[in-house]
């Protein structure tokens, strides 16, 4: 018995997909981001596609005996990861938001939207709370838009390249850390000997 190697290639690339997406919006403001797939980035970066469709269009279903269930539940998942990077996305647009209308939107049900707004907040990836009798999400802007916090990293990369020119200054003006006078070094202290 062999492991079909084009099923393994999906399997991988659609758990990169449910993984990498959400992360991809969470973090899209740091530098430092935690790559979860390569593989995945570097398909993503040649092209644009509808996950579901490409999904369900791939010829390794037939050799599964339940294509239809890991199929909704696929479904499922995309629909999950969806609302997540929705969230990540457009958290700091809103003020509230209807869970009814995110239910909607994604094709959910209630209780699952819910629940993975719950466990957003819980894993405080999602500044904001449940109002229960409105059934709204009260979202607590406390972050930086995208443009501020690039502005903000930007001016960091420039203090640091500012304390590199100084540094790299002061070792030409002073003669560095041996304290050599400062012009045509080696000529002096040729002369002097």
């Amino acid at each position: 018995m062999h492991i079909n190697l084009e099923l393994l290639e999906a399997v991988h690339l659609i758990c990169a997909m449910l993984l990498e997406v959400p992360n991809m919006a969470a973090v899209n403001t740091s530098t430092k981001r935690s790559v979860i797939s390569r593989t995945f980035w570097r398909l993503l970066e040649k092209q644009t596609f509808i996950a579901f469709d490409v999904i369900n269009s791939l010829h390794v279903w037939k050799l599964l005996r339940n294509r239809e269930n890991i199929q909704k539940m696929l479904n499922a998942k995309i629909k999950e990861a969806a609302l997540r990077t929705y969230l990540f996305v457009y958290s700091l647009s809103y003020k509230t938001l209807s869970t009814g209308r995110l239910t909607n939107m994604f094709d959910l049900s209630e209780a699952k939207t819910r629940s993975i707004v719950s466990k957003m907040i819980m894993n405080e990836e999602l500044h904001a709370h449940l109002y229960q009798p409105t059934r709204c999400i009260v979202f607590h802007n406390n972050d930086h838009t995208r443009l501020v916090t690039l502005a903000f990293q930007l001016v960091e990369k420039l203090s640091v390249l500012s304390e590199s020119n100084e540094k790299a200054t002061e070792l030409r003006i002073c003669g560095g850390v041996l304290n050599l006078p400062s012009g045509r070094v080696g000529y002096q202290t040729l002369q002097s000997h």
